[in-house]
């Protein structure tokens, strides 16, 4: 069984309109709902968790239950971080669909709405192989390291640099394991799936993204996911 587990905790306005961007429109639907079709509409996902900010989970249900009136997508409590989002939404894959060892989460960003058939798919294949695998996308300009962040410390060179998007994907049964090796320190850490098995030396296999595969963070960001959707932005 494969199931997506949604990350859509976020509560900041930043982006305008008085509500998180995840529920911003994109053409004539919210952001996470669009996001959501991409996996409901995939023939290997079996269900849909989502991780909402407590605040918004009623509001998200009711849309939830307006455009998958029929799919198994259930929404759950997100958490302070995303790691407590991580450990909610995979707490409820597990009620939901009695999950074996063997199975596979696909997490995704609320946020990005134009993640790919055969991205789902890859991650997929590559979860069920290595127990672990994430998306990435090779990185175009020149990426230093600094210290201070006033000098560069250190100049990688940029074949070798590469930018991480989700989905990211797992097994469950590696996750568990993987999670119950970190303290509480180190699950503080980290910011992704792929950072907790990189932690333990897992296997992080690579699935390539792509451009478009964007998270909607900023105004600019969200203008592009409008013309890309092809809306008018005049």
């Amino acid at each position: 069984m494969n199931i997506a587990a949604i990350v859509a905790g976020g509560s900041g306005v930043r982006m305008g309109g008085g509500r998180p961007k995840q529920f911003l429109p994109l053409a004539e639907r919210p952001i996470f709902i669009r996001t959501t079709e991409r996996f409901v509409r995939h023939p290997l996902i079996d269900g849909v968790v989502i991780g909402m900010h407590p605040e918004w989970l009623q509001y998200g249900r009711e849309l939830v239950a307006q455009y998958f009136p029929e799919a198994p997508v259930y929404l759950t409590a997100g958490g302070a971080s995303r790691q407590e989002t991580l450990a909610a939404l995979v707490k409820s894959a597990k009620e939901q669909f009695h999950l074996k060892k063997e199975d596979v989460l696909v997490t995704h960003d609320a946020v990005r709405p134009f993640v790919t058939a055969s991205m789902i798919t890859k991650n997929i294949q590559a979860a069920t192989e290595y127990g672990a695998a994430g998306t990435f996308i090779a990185a175009t300009d020149t990426i230093v390291r600094s210290l201070t962040g006033s000098e560069v410390s250190e100049m990688p060179e940029r074949a070798q640099m590469f930018q991480a998007q989700t989905p990211q994907s797992f097994r469950l049964y590696d996750y568990e394991c993987v999670v119950s090796e970190l303290s509480k320190e180190e699950l503080s850490g980290v910011t992704d799936a792929c950072g907790l098995f990189f932690l333990r030396n897992r296997t992080v296999h690579m699935v390539p993204g792509d451009s478009t595969n964007f998270k909607i963070t900023r105004p600019f960001d969200y203008r592009m996911a409008q013309l890309l959707a092809g809306e008018n932005t005049d």
